[in-house]
């Protein structure tokens, strides 16, 4: 697969995720409206997210681009999105690769394990900043972004981003 490839699918992604952050703000706004989104909704969005993270990985398949599959897929949107009650695992992440999380809360609560099942940020239920930068210790080259439901009704947004190590 050659370079140009590997960007135009980067691209369509990025563009898949972007559009399934529109349709979780509009959930966001609906629930803010006291409107309760219905489960079909909830589960396009999450499939949008969940194909454009599969795209990016799919997309980057040939030698060094690998390296970079974590930052890709958290930076097309992996973890991005408004959650009710979810897990997203997101795996190939490079020591020193450092992730943040803008997190809006809204009876939920949030943490990010890695892939032994530690926690190695949060939990937290209130809004604000979570940053971490992967040690390369605990099996956390996978990442799992996890959140629960403690408000019936209520949700998460994440937003997040990853700066790979150089």
């Amino acid at each position: 697969m050659g370079p140009n490839r590997r960007a135009q699918d980067r691209e369509r992604a990025a563009a898949l995720a972007a559009e399934g952050a529109k349709r979780a703000e509009a959930e966001r706004k609906a629930v803010a409206d006291g409107r309760r989104p219905s489960i079909r909704r909830g589960l396009r969005a999450a499939s949008v997210i969940i194909g454009a993270v599969l795209a990016v990985l799919i997309g980057i398949g040939g030698g060094q681009a690998l390296v970079l599959a974590g930052c890709d897929a958290v930076n097309a949107g992996g973890f991005n999105g408004f959650f009710a009650a979810s897990s997203i695992t997101i795996g190939g992440f490079t020591v020193g690769d450092k992730l943040t999380f803008t997190l809006a809360a809204g009876g939920a609560d949030w943490r990010l394990e890695n892939g032994s099942g530690g926690t190695v940020a949060g939990p937290t239920g209130f809004s604000g900043v979570q940053s971490y930068t992967v040690p390369g210790v605990g099996n956390d080259t996978t990442l799992t972004q996890r959140i629960t439901i403690f408000v019936p009704v209520q949700a998460m947004t994440v937003t997040a981003t990853c700066v790979a190590a150089v």
